[in-house]
């Protein structure tokens, strides 16, 4: 995830989320996208696990954390 930090930081702001808890939740449910279901999908939060999904980025998946947050009631914090 290191080689898209930058992506990561701007798509989490974008989103309304603390990029804080987005590199948290990135490290309890994947180390960093680095075990399990991550390796090779770009899915650090464990979105869709079940469904198969895959991302193209991580950035990519972070928009889809912000915009499955936001729908839950996630409180926008910028």
């Amino acid at each position: 995830m290191a080689a898209e930090a930058g992506a990561i930081y701007q798509a989490a702001l974008a989103g309304g989320l603390n990029p804080a808890f987005v590199a948290g939740l990135a490290s309890a449910e994947s180390s960093f996208g680095a075990a399990g279901y991550a390796r090779g999908t770009k899915n650090p939060y464990g979105l869709g696990v079940h469904l198969g999904w895959t991302f193209p980025t991580y950035a990519q998946a972070t928009k889809k954390l912000a915009d499955t947050l936001g729908g839950l009631g996630y409180p926008k914090l910028y």
